[in-house]
């Protein structure tokens, strides 16, 4: 099974299985790395792996226009119905590569991809033709913000691990 797959099956269950996420927490710390670079209010940022839409609503509210991209058409479903619950006019939301995205290069002051996002791109071809289209679509000065788990890290925290969270509706098993 692909990790698009993986995710679509998930989407309805995503927002529940990240409860503990501290999104504002995640929010700030990219406002504060890409205030390293010349970046301004309503600045328009990519969002690559935007999932079901929680970090692009978080910066729109922040005033940035948010353009989110994920593979997984059912995470991307749940996120557009978020938008529309909440009104929002400047999130806008794909479902697919971010690279075919038909834009012209230089349009975005800064890019985000978090939640080890990038650790589901196992080819290192396709992890740098990724960095490429980034690079691309960048301004002079635009910041890309990403986080990734090392081989180190994994075999560290997670090694033979099995972590299992119960809910009333959903059990979580993480390996």
């Amino acid at each position: 099974m692909s990790t698009k797959d993986s995710f679509s099956l998930i989407a309805r269950y995503y927002d529940r299985i990240m409860h503990r996420v501290n999104y504002q927490e995640w929010a700030e710390y990219i406002i504060q790395i890409m205030n390293l670079s010349p970046l301004r209010k309503k600045t328009r940022l990519l969002d690559i792996a935007c999932g079901t839409g929680t970090m692009a609503l978080l910066m729109n509210r922040k005033g940035f226009e948010v353009y989110g991209f994920d593979r997984s058409l059912e995470m991307v479903k749940v996120a557009r119905q978020k938008v529309k619950k909440e009104n929002v006019t400047d999130v806008f939301l794909f479902a697919g590569d971010f690279r075919d995205l038909p834009v012209k290069d230089k349009e975005f002051h800064g890019v985000y991809s978090i939640f080890d996002s990038l650790n589901n791109v196992l080819d290192e071809r396709e992890l740098l033709k990724i960095f490429v289209r980034v690079h691309e679509i960048l301004v002079e000065g635009g910041a890309f913000v990403f986080d990734l788990n090392t081989d180190f890290s994994l075999r560290r925290d997670w090694g033979n691990n099995t972590k299992v969270e119960e809910s009333d509706d959903v059990v979580t098993i993480w390996r």
